[in-house]
């Protein structure tokens, strides 16, 4: 029973949720309403644009951590960070209502099936030293990315889910990340990573955010 219950899951799941998945396309999105995830915990660049837009009310942008586990969310919490259960009522309500998707590394990072309708924001996790997505040439990410078998698409179909809005570093930068996902240059914004922003402040700052 428990590899049966094992191998089910992902429909059950996806049964589970393919109302969400529909409201998202007709439940009204808020420009004010942000949520924000990623695929390595409370960390990279989404956490610290979370951490700027949570810090500084005269945004009026209401931001959200999606916890993809029970031990990042009670971190969270003990800190008094707004924070929800990705596959919680309050997670997955959130995500239909936030007009932005905001993540590191794949939309699914925030919510699997609320994203439609949802502006997808890839803040990425570091500079292009080496061809990724569909820029790849050999290994089993280019099995994915270049399959023709609609099973292993399926399986693997958050890969294929493209940022709206993409965040580049450079021209440089831009021309590589919109080659790798397949966008168009307009779609990127260069500007500075958030988690680098650091770089920038005074002791005192920095001091605080160490103390916090």
């Amino acid at each position: 029973m428990s590899w049966l219950s094992k191998k089910t899951r992902p429909i059950r799941h996806a049964v589970k949720y393919t109302p969400a998945f529909i409201l998202s396309f007709i439940v009204p999105r808020s420009p004010r309403k942000w949520v924000f995830g990623s695929n390595m915990g409370f960390a990279g660049n989404a956490k610290y644009l979370f951490l700027y837009l949570a810090s500084t009310p005269s945004e009026k942008i209401t931001p959200l951590w999606i916890a993809s586990s029970g031990k990042e969310y009670r971190l969270l919490k003990s800190m008094n960070i707004n924070v929800a259960r990705r596959w919680s009522l309050k997670g997955t309500w959130t995500a239909l209502r936030s007009k932005y998707f905001v993540y590191n590394s794949y939309a699914p990072d925030v919510h699997l099936y609320a994203m439609g309708r949802a502006i997808k924001v890839n803040l990425w996790h570091g500079v292009g030293i080496k061809n990724i997505e569909y820029a790849i040439s050999v290994g089993p990410m280019h099995d994915i990315f270049h399959s023709k078998n609609l099973s292993v698409r399926n399986k693997n179909r958050w890969f294929f889910i493209k940022p709206d809005i993409f965040l580049s570093t450079s021209p440089l930068m831009t021309a590589h990340f919109s080659r790798c996902f397949r966008i168009p240059a307009e779609n990127c914004i260069e500007s500075s990573y958030p988690r680098n922003a650091i770089f920038g402040y005074t002791r005192e700052q920095i001091l605080q955010i160490i103390n916090e």
